[in-house]
């Protein structure tokens, strides 16, 4: 059957199943029924980052999609698609974005709160988890994580607090590598910093293009 294809990112669990869907590359899948988000049909979103919200992440996947569809802000449902590439996306990888996401904007954190140390602190412990990613470093990190977050829960200007959720997120990366992007792009208040974290994943991960 020849497809419309239109080209957008999907993300999959390590086992590759999505809702009981077992996916084979370069297959083209068609599910019945009226499409609506959240309900029925193959979803997909523009953006990597957008996708990587929804989907606890074993792989980025590129999908080709086609036939029917309901389209949301970040996300979209159609009746048919084929995942066309897939990149493996490992735990590792998920503390090296939320890192670099903190990272981006730990200086508007602590330009409001130069005294508090607590979301820098929470990056190092992840940079030595990665170094060394043993149940020590681990207690050490997980400790960080929670007094980053109570910087978060103590910061009155809203990009500080976002600042320090990203530093939170950063140690528990294999369940908040998205949340601590998004967070980091909202502190910002800049479009630039979506465009550098889908570069970073797009790094991470060897995706080309």
């Amino acid at each position: 059957m020849k497809q419309k294809t239109k080209l957008l990112w999907k993300t999959i669990p390590q086992n590759f199943e999505s809702r009981g869907h077992k996916w084979e590359t370069g297959k083209w899948y068609h599910v019945n029924g009226e499409i609506k988000l959240c309900q029925n049909g193959f979803h997909a979103s523009p953006t990597i980052l957008d996708a990587m919200r929804y989907v606890f992440t074993g792989w980025i996947c590129r999908a080709g999609v086609g036939g029917d569809c309901k389209i949301g802000n970040d996300k979209s449902a159609w009746s048919d698609m084929m995942v066309i590439k897939r990149y493996k996306w490992t735990k590792q990888m998920s503390v090296k974005l939320a890192v670099y996401a903190a990272e981006l904007v730990l200086p508007i954190f602590e330009k409001e709160y130069p005294d508090d140390a607590r979301p820098r602190n929470a990056i190092t412990a992840a940079k030595a988890y990665l170094k060394n990613p043993c149940k020590k470093t681990k207690c050490a990190a997980d400790a960080a994580a929670d007094a980053a977050a109570d910087a978060a829960a103590d910061a009155a200007y809203a990009a500080a607090d976002a600042a320090a959720d990203a530093a939170y997120a950063a140690v528990y990366a294999d369940a908040y590598a998205a949340n601590a992007a998004y967070v980091a792009a909202y502190a910002a208040a800049n479009a630039a910093i979506f465009k550098k974290i889908e570069r970073k994943i797009k790094q991470l991960s060897r995706i080309t293009k």
